[in-house]
């Protein structure tokens, strides 16, 4: 059986995250140290957010690693690298918004709990009333106008 390997955790010295400036330029570049950075900067704040809006850990998990992903893809769209932070809540906060929408629409659509359509009975064909139906709309047609 191979050895279990031990974890350990690592902590930066305080202080010792890099500015805004650096950072963004790490991330478009796609430096490791500065996905990490970024990650212990802003996972928590984007988590934040998410959590007392959905009320839900698993449910905010799963939508910050959305938002966190999102953020890394398009990060060169931040004109202003100063402005991360508000780039940042500003993505959480529409991903939260579209995901919000997305529960909605789907709760409205959803016809059933189980989500499928659920068997109606119907009746057989009513030969007799067809028969009445198609007498009616008979004399209708031969009725004038006036």
């Amino acid at each position: 059986m191979p050895p279990i390997a031990s974890l350990r955790l690592l902590v930066s010295p305080i202080g010792s995250e890099p500015d805004n400036s650096a950072l963004v330029a790490g991330l478009i570049s796609e430096e490791d140290w500065a996905v990490r950075s970024f990650w212990r900067q802003y996972a928590p704040v984007v988590y934040g957010i998410l959590d007392r809006a959905l009320g839900s850990p698993a449910e905010s998990e799963d939508l910050m690693q959305e938002v966190l992903l999102g953020l890394f893809a398009g990060i060169k769209r931040l004109r202003d690298p100063e402005a991360l932070r508000s780039f940042v809540v500003a993505s959480a906060v529409l991903r939260l918004r579209r995901h919000l929408r997305w529960k909605r629409v789907r709760r409205f659509l959803l016809l059933s709990k189980t989500g499928s359509v659920p068997e109606v009975p119907t009746t057989g064909v009513d030969g007799t009333a067809r028969e009445l139906l198609r007498r009616v709309y008979g004399m209708l047609d031969r009725l004038s106008a006036e």
